[in-house]
């Protein structure tokens, strides 16, 4: 695996009317409550929306709390930006466009923009959990990367500070992430057993939390980072080459709140998955229509 470091990516949340602290990447305990989507009564929601009526879906990704699905349907409902200004704030954040600058091309307050690419952060994550007990088969690439700020000491594995992430690649398919609480590989193999169609092809680096591999029944393939990156078909620069773009991604924001950290995540994957703009466009307009509808 190549430590791929990233100065800034988490930057803390700000309180209401106080003033923002300065880019830091937070040390704090990960919460790493992943779970499937919960039945949760009427007003156990986003306190910071207008609350549907009845009961709602929660759904927990990692580090933070997606908005139940009602909720971010009415807090789209009650939005006063006209169809022709958010079809265009939907082309900025295909774009990769930031909320600053969109809102001064749109003409709406940054933080109309803001919260608009935030619900729409949710509606992607939303939208892929659903797809989340999605099974692959054929060739595989596995491996973890860490997310956080630059920073003197250890890097790579064992870094303090950071959010490990493990991601999961099919070769010439889709790309599945998921935050994790560390690389062991009774971490690692409950989840490639539950992605992976048995009989399937592996291919990991030398860490050892994929040792499990080698009596599993996948047909497990190594490559040794210390001699070389590639031998012919032997390699994991498909999920390497995500990696490098999620964090290219996320550092045009000059940090990112740790809380909304695992959205920004899911939106990498969704970008990946789907790497042409126009698809992004209209799969975007067509999830904003059927939660308006």
């Amino acid at each position: 695996m190549r430590a791929y470091m990233l100065a800034g990516i988490f930057r803390e949340p700000v309180a209401a009317g106080a003033m923002p602290t300065p880019m830091i990447a937070a040390s704090t305990a990960v919460n790493l409550t992943v779970c499937a989507a919960i039945r949760r009564p009427h007003g156990l929601g986003d306190q910071s929306g207008p609350q549907a009526a009845g009961p709602t879906t929660q759904y927990i990704l990692g580090l933070s709390q997606i908005t139940p699905f009602g909720v971010m349907r009415d807090g789209m409902r009650k939005s006063r930006l006209s169809k022709v200004k958010q079809d265009r704030l939907i082309e900025h954040f295909v774009a990769g466009t930031t909320a600053r600058c969109a809102a001064a091309l749109v003409g709406v307050n940054r933080k109309t923009a803001a919260y608009y690419f935030h619900r729409l952060r949710e509606v992607i994550a939303y939208h892929l959990e659903q797809d989340g007990d999605m099974v692959v088969g054929g060739e595989i690439e596995v491996d973890e990367s860490y997310f956080g700020g630059r920073r003197k000491g250890k890097r790579g594995r064992g870094a303090t500070g950071k959010v490990p992430v493990f991601g999961l690649l099919k070769r010439g398919g889709r790309v599945y992430t998921k935050i994790i609480p560390d690389a062991r590989s009774k971490t690692l193999m409950p989840i490639i057993k539950r992605k992976v169609v048995p009989d399937s092809i592996v291919y990991s680096d030398g860490w050892k939390g994929y040792n499990a591999l080698d009596v599993s029944d996948f047909k497990h393939f190594r490559i040794n980072h210390s001699k070389l990156f590639a031998d012919k078909q032997n390699h994991i620069n498909g999920i390497e080459n995500f990696w490098n773009q999620a964090k290219r991604h996320m550092r045009k924001f000059n940090g990112v709140p740790r809380d909304h950290f695992p959205l920004f995540l899911k939106e990498c994957e969704w970008r990946f998955n789907n790497p042409h703009p126009q698809v992004q466009m209209r799969q975007l307009k067509q999830w904003v229509r059927e939660f308006l509808a």
